[in-house]
Formats: C-alpha cells, structure tokens, sequence
C-alpha cells in the first residue's frame, strides 16, 4: 500500500492540479494499482497518504481537479525521497548504476524535534558536537533547515541558536511548552544574531 500512496503523491506533486479521470489514466499507476484505481480506493488512500505521510491532497472544487497543498521544505525532500526511492526499486537491475548522494546528516532526530515543534513543546538536549565535551541545552525548537547535507534545528535556547542535529547525543520532549513568537517566519532568520553551535 505505500508504494500506491508514493505513487500518487508523486504524480499529483509532480502533474497537479490533475484531474482524477487523468490519474486513473496514468500509466504508472494503472501499473502500481494493477488495473484501475477505483473511486473510493483513491479517497481512502488520500486519507491514508494524510494519516501515515502528512502530506495533505485537496480537491480545487472549482475545477475538480487534485493538488498537494503547498509542501514545505521537509515535505519536498521527503517527496522526493520517497518517489527515487521507488524509481531504484523498480529499476533493481540498474541499481549499481544510480549513484545517490547520502542524506542529510542528524536526520535521525528530525521527527522527534517536529513533534516538539508541533506540540510547541521545548526539547532537552545533549549536545556534543564534533567530540566537544557534551553540555545540556533546553531548547525552544522553532525551525529545522538543511544547509550543505546538514540537517539543523534553531530556537531558543537564552538566545537564539542554531545546533547542528547530528551533534545531538540524546534528545527528549519535555513537559514544558512555550509560545512561539507571534509574526515570526524563517525570514526573520536573516537579520538576527545567532550563535552557531
């Protein structure tokens, strides 16, 4: 069944806004789906795409056609994880010829922090970047951002900080929430002054 989810999403993302009459008709999925995608077989997999993936497909009533709403920067990487990574499996007798790059470091601890951030919950960390002596930090995570194969987590912690994720030795969620600051957006980030741990 994820196969089929991956495969819809990625059409959707890929050819959207799309009509239903035009992803039935596509040769990929008739391929994924074995034969036709039922009606009530796509609604139940946009709730399950919805549930498993968090990827959200909505319907323009206007037109009647299908769409990802808009994907942030995780969601993209994940889409298109997710479609390469099915495009090598049904490719197995090239799989020595693709040569993937290796993902973005810290990723490990990425869904911990989203739940944080979710929850506005503030995260307890044990930070040791690149063998230092490990210091405990609480922190406020208000972004993740992938910088040069990177993944980074930034928030408060006293000041604003930006910590590399895979100097994170041990992370929790904790009890403690916090407000995020009301306007704040990652273009904000630009203008002020962090510490780069």
């Amino acid at each position: 069944m994820l196969k089929q989810f991956i495969c819809l999403v990625d059409l959707i993302y890929r050819r959207g806004p799309i009509s239903l009459k035009d992803i039935k008709a596509d040769g990929g999925v008739q391929r994924v789906f074995e034969g036709e995608l039922l009606d009530r077989t796509f609604h139940r997999h946009r709730e399950g795409i919805a549930e498993v993936i968090g990827i959200d497909i909505l319907c323009d009533k206007s037109s009647d056609r299908y769409y990802v709403k808009h994907a942030d920067a995780v969601q993209d990487g994940l889409i298109g994880a997710l479609s390469l990574s099915v495009q090598v499996g049904d490719n197995a007798a090239l799989h020595d010829r693709i040569l993937l790059e290796e993902g973005p470091s810290g990723q490990v601890h990425l869904p911990t922090i989203i739940d944080a951030m979710k929850g506005n919950r503030v995260v307890r960390m044990l930070y040791a970047p690149n063998e230092q002596e490990p210091s405990v930090h609480l922190l406020e995570p208000y972004f993740v951002k992938v910088f040069k194969q990177r993944w980074y987590v930034i928030g408060k912690s006293d000041t604003i900080r930006v910590f590399a994720l895979d100097g994170v030795r041990e992370l929790e969620v904790t009890e403690d929430g916090f407000v995020f600051p009301e306007g704040m957006n990652s273009n904000d980030l630009s203008g002020l002054d962090y510490d780069i741990l």
